[in-house]
């Protein structure tokens, strides 16, 4: 998403990869999933060094950030 001031805004879901941890049979619903947000000012020739996050339910996984502005 681009603002109005020109900064570009990226969200993302993270998930941990189950495969990593041995589990062989995973899903893209992951219950330990949060959204995060990169940004850019530069029309996105650099993206901030640490995703910021945007929200993380305490009761299951987040899936889609769903950015509206």
């Amino acid at each position: 998403m681009r603002r109005p001031d020109g900064e570009l805004l990226v969200a993302f879901r993270r998930a941990p990869d189950r495969r990593r941890l041995g589990d062989e049979k995973y899903t893209h619903a992951d219950p330990n999933s949060y959204l995060m947000l990169v940004r850019s000012k530069d029309s996105g020739r650099s993206w901030s060094k640490e995703p910021q996050l945007l929200y993380a339910n305490p009761f299951g996984g987040s899936q889609d950030p769903c950015m509206v502005q």
